[in-house]
């Protein structure tokens, strides 16, 4: 990567870049319909919180990093059915 040369789809797994790769666009497609499926089981504010921490590019040191993570799962617990969210945050993560 730091001199801009090509990679394949098995060297970028390899490397953790992706986390499956498929065979066909008919495979991907399947692939992509079943993440969907599984996606849309999870709690909406957790994905959403999620999504924000992906996003924000504020934190830029693990101190910081930790601290916006441990502010968001904050407002996710003190909201209505907090075992819940947490629950749905850690396994949302772990995967």
């Amino acid at each position: 990567m730091l001199f801009g040369e090509p990679f394949s789809a098995a060297e970028a797994q390899a490397a953790g870049f992706v986390n499956e790769v498929v065979p066909t666009a008919t495979d991907l497609e399947s692939l992509v319909a079943h993440r969907l499926s599984v996606l849309s089981t999870k709690p909406r504010a957790a994905l959403l919180a999620i999504k924000r921490l992906l996003r924000d590019d504020t934190a830029t040191s693990v101190n910081t990093r930790l601290a916006l993570d441990s502010k968001i799962l904050t407002e996710l617990m003190s909201g209505a059915g907090q075992n819940d969210a947490y629950r749905n945050i850690v396994e949302a993560f772990a995967r």
